[in-house]
């Protein structure tokens, strides 16, 4: 895919999500731990637990309301880095809403707490910080580290209210 396509879609993700922005939400860096032989976690397994803490997050808090599938959070994940040896450890940045019930501390506690229950999951290299302005979705979607915006956002595991 040539610069100028890829500028437009990056653009477009930047648009949605900001025209969809919650009010408060949290800048999450997640990073895998690296495999007990020296591998990396592969894709496929990365975007699963990226889903586990999307739903359990969700339950935290929502609880029966997201059972029923009634509320879910703003939850925007985008992947950098890859499995081969020349890239960058696999790794998601994630935009995730503060529910409305929730202070801002008390939910990056809470996100920090899920992450852990996580096993593949390298706590020590995560960091939860809050959103202050549109500085963390531009990081999010720079082109460094992506092969393509268009595979680097996980659109499956993404939920926009």
């Amino acid at each position: 895919m040539d610069a100028g396509h890829e500028r437009q879609i990056r653009t477009a993700y930047a648009d949605w999500m900001t025209t969809r922005a919650t009010g408060q939400s949290v800048a999450v860096t997640v990073t895998f731990k690296p495999l007990p032989n020296g591998g990396c976690l592969s894709e496929a397994a990365a975007g699963e637990a990226i889903r586990i803490l999307r739903r359990l997050l969700n339950h935290s808090a929502y609880g029966n309301e997201f059972k029923r599938g009634r509320r879910q959070l703003t939850f925007f994940p985008v992947r950098e880095g890859g499995v081969r040896q020349q890239q960058k450890r696999l790794h998601y940045h994630i935009q995730i809403e503060v529910p409305a019930r929730w202070d801002m501390e008390r939910w990056i506690t809470e996100v920090e707490t899920v992450m852990r229950r996580i096993r593949v999951i390298g706590h020590d290299q995560c960091r939860v910080t809050p959103v202050i302005d549109g500085g963390w979705l531009s990081y999010m979607l720079k082109s460094r580290d992506k092969a393509s915006i268009s595979d680097a956002v996980d659109v499956a595991n993404t939920w926009v209210n």
